[in-house]
């Protein structure tokens, strides 16, 4: 199964997805171009704070 054709194995549309990597040609130039949303991260400290991050913004789990 390719990566990016997880939404469709989900049912989730592609905009309420989100892929992460620390390379943009490589993690997420072709999710974004599918619609999904994508952060860039530079280490294992960046992931570690995603949580954090992803809580704090408000209505992220709705349309």
């Amino acid at each position: 199964m390719k990566v990016f054709r997880l939404p469709e194995h989900c049912a989730a549309a592609p905009e309420c997805c989100l892929s992460v990597g620390d390379r943009y040609d490589m993690d997420l130039a072709r999710p974004r171009e599918l619609g999904m949303g994508g952060i860039l991260v530079d280490g294992v400290a960046d992931v570690y704070g995603l949580p954090a991050l992803l809580t704090a913004i408000p209505n992220l789990h709705q349309k």
